[in-house]
């Protein structure tokens, strides 16, 4: 299996505090991007891109010592939305490909687990343990939280819409997306059709829903965070000194 991880952003909550591409955090005294390329490194991906965007260079200097990382340039980071540089890296990727966030911390178990995923179906992992996550983040639930609904089947029906108040989700989208080889050209038929170049990915994930296409999740509760902004980036450094 190979791993796509999406830096071509600029992360402008956080980039007018820190003054860098915001995969160049230090979080537990490492760089959050370098953690994620080990933590690959370390459950065996054979490959590991990273699209680039947004001052590339000062990724490709903070990773240089990763020999094996390929780097994916995503020429239109300013001007479309994270789902194309997704496109991007899956136009690279032959192979069974898990599709992560760079602005999230996870731990390798978690990686573990989904690269022995054999499942001709995307996979979502879904964080059950989010309520605790978002105290440490102060966020308001009902404004910054969305939905994420499956059957007793773990089949996902809806994800990514804002909830009523009466709600009370038991599960969040992580960034990360397992995506099968075989699907790779459907994702990419549904792309070069339609051209979305300002569509977000759950937005995607809806479309695919939509048209009969089989979602599975696996809930876990394995450690996750967000950095999001610049407070995400400040609590956690407040919880985890």
């Amino acid at each position: 299996m190979n791993i796509v991880i999406i830096a071509a952003g600029k992360g402008s909550r956080i980039y007018k505090k820190v003054k860098k591409n915001k995969q160049l955090i230090f979080v537990k005294n490492d760089i959050l991007l370098k953690i994620l390329v080990k933590n690959a490194i370390n459950s065996g991906f054979k490959k590991i891109f990273i699209v680039v965007g947004f001052k590339s260079q000062n990724i490709k200097n903070a990773l240089k010592e990763f020999k094996q990382v390929i780097y994916i340039k995503n020429d239109f980071f300013n001007s479309r939305e994270m789902f194309y540089s997704i496109i991007c890296g899956l136009k690279k990727s032959n192979s069974n490909t898990l599709i992560s966030y760079s602005d999230i911390l996870y731990k390798k178990n978690l990686l573990n687990r989904i690269i022995k995923i054999k499942s001709k179906n995307i996979h979502l992992p879904v964080n059950l343990s989010w309520k605790k996550i978002w105290k440490i983040r102060k966020k308001n639930i009902y404004k910054d939280a969305e939905t994420l609904k499956y059957n007793k089947k773990y089949e996902l029906f809806e994800i990514g819409k804002k909830f009523k108040k009466n709600e009370e989700p038991n599960s969040q989208f992580m960034g990360l997306i397992y995506v099968p080889k075989k699907k790779i050209p459907l994702i990419m038929n549904y792309y070069n059709k339609n051209k979305y170049h300002r569509m977000q990915t759950t937005d995607f994930l809806n479309i695919l829903l939509i048209n009969k296409e089989k979602i599975k999740v696996f809930p876990t509760k394995s450690f996750w965070y967000e950095f999001d902004d610049y407070a995400d980036f400040n609590n956690f450094n407040k919880k985890y000194k």
